[in-house]
């Protein structure tokens, strides 16, 4: 077998996830072999830094990729006098000196995304923190413009397509400059991955001709995960195994029932359609009630906690009840009674 380990770098790089996953991956062609390994980063967030070396084992470099005019936009305001721009050799410092084969760029989305409005995303703060995907490409072209990379991969939000179709047209005019060859597709994460959700994304993989003759590989594409997939050997909630995090709620058990009646697919007000005489409601020791009956004498066991009945004040049939009133509601005493007949 013939093996070859694959370098990648990171622009915008965040926590580590991708390269995390990258560097965990392998691929197999005939008798040849392949692994990844990260030798760098970049990303302007010093926690996320602090990250992506405790995950990965390699330093991010902790840079601002804007340049001058994109501080000011996104900022609103001057630089300080200790902020400088990120030079190409801050770049080839970050990856150790070495030339990645593959370079990786997540550049923010924000402005991109269609969850942001049209009118505020055409503000020129985000028009700026749109504008690094084109500045981490320019800065990856230049840093290795000696030994460039096999491969560009960028990631971001399928809207990129069209919000930032101005900045896509200048990335491809620089890509095809450098020699590469540059596609743009758009995914499904979920179905990439097996994962369980959908999670569209959008992917430009640019192959540099000379050193990539032959096309890429798509992979394959699998089914989707169900809930029960992913949370079915998850321990349960409240085990010592799952650790702090890992813990239910403090809800009433009348809340936990009403969100355990909503069918699956539905929300909150599918509860109301539902025979809740036909749901039966089956106790550890094996026992069973109807839900509407149980819903009736959840009020009096909350009772027996120091709750008051909430504001109908439902009683059981065998207990006295509060003063009646002259000016009597249902809302002003401790007196109503469920009907056992419903």
């Amino acid at each position: 077998m013939k093996t070859a380990t694959f370098t990648h770098f990171h622009f915008c790089g965040g926590s580590g996830g991708a390269s995390l996953g990258m560097s965990r991956s392998s691929a197999k062609v005939g008798t040849f072999t392949g692994g990844a390994q990260c030798i760098g980063g970049v990303d302007s967030d010093p926690g996320a830094c602090r990250d992506f070396e405790k995950l990965v084992g390699v330093p991010q470099r902790c840079l601002d990729l804007f340049d001058h005019s994109q501080y000011v936009d996104f900022h609103g305001k001057q630089p300080p006098t200790s902020w400088r721009e990120a030079t190409i050799d801050d770049i080839r410092e970050a990856a150790g000196r070495r030339s990645p084969d593959i370079v990786v760029i997540s550049a923010p989305c924000k402005g991109l995304s269609r969850l942001l409005s049209a009118k505020r995303a055409d503000t020129s703060k985000y028009r700026a923190l749109n504008r690094l995907v084109l500045r981490c490409v320019h800065l990856a072209l230049t840093a290795w413009e000696d030994d460039p990379p096999s491969l560009f991969l960028i990631e971001n939000v399928p809207a990129i397509a069209t919000r930032g179709r101005h900045l896509l047209d200048q990335v491809q005019s620089l890509f095809f400059h450098a020699g590469y060859a540059a596609r743009e597709t758009t995914h499904c994460a979920g179905e990439i991955g097996g994962l369980g959700q959908r999670r569209k994304r959008f992917l430009m993989v640019a192959r540099h001709r000379e050193k990539v003759p032959a096309l890429l590989y798509e992979p394959p594409v699998r089914p989707l995960l169900s809930v029960g997939d992913v949370v079915g050997p998850m321990p349960p909630p409240g085990s010592p195994l799952g650790g702090p995090m890992h813990r239910l709620p403090n809800l009433d058990p009348l809340t936990w029932l009403r969100l355990g009646l909503i069918p699956a697919g539905k929300d909150w007000r599918a509860i109301k359609d539902l025979d809740l005489g036909a749901v039966r409601l089956r106790s550890p020791g094996g026992d069973e009630v109807a839900a509407g009956d149980w819903l009736r004498g959840a009020s009096w066991r909350a009772k027996d906690r120091g709750w008051n009945g909430g504001p109908l004040g439902v009683l059981r049939p065998g207990e006295p009840a509060g003063t009646v009133t002259g000016n009597a509601r249902a809302t002003t005493g401790a007196f109503s009674l469920a009907d056992a007949k419903v």
